[in-house]
């Protein structure tokens, strides 16, 4: 097994329960072709977190080329679902 996919094995067992079974969502979609950012958008509104300072008091702000952005009541930060994930930009 290369390197890289033995770390991504070890980072994947570090994930919570929840998160691993987000992951095996998003993969699932993945592998059968359903759009990864509606996915995203979905685990958002599942779960809301702010992704900078991860409490869940977050807004809705507005929408930017058709996307729900997001603002947090705790640290003000804006976001969308793709903020610090590879769709980021």
């Amino acid at each position: 097994m290369d390197a890289l996919l033995q770390q991504l094995e070890q980072d994947v067992c570090e994930l919570s329960l929840q998160q691993q079974e987000m992951l095996a969502t998003f993969l699932s979609d993945v592998i059968k072709g359903n759009d990864s950012i509606e996915l995203l958008e979905h685990n958002l509104a599942a779960a809301p977190e702010c992704p900078h300072c991860h409490h869940d008091q977050i807004k809705r702000h507005g929408k930017i080329n058709g996307r729900q952005r997001y603002k947090c009541k705790t640290c003000i930060k804006t976001f969308m679902c793709t903020t610090n994930t590879p769709f980021y930009r």
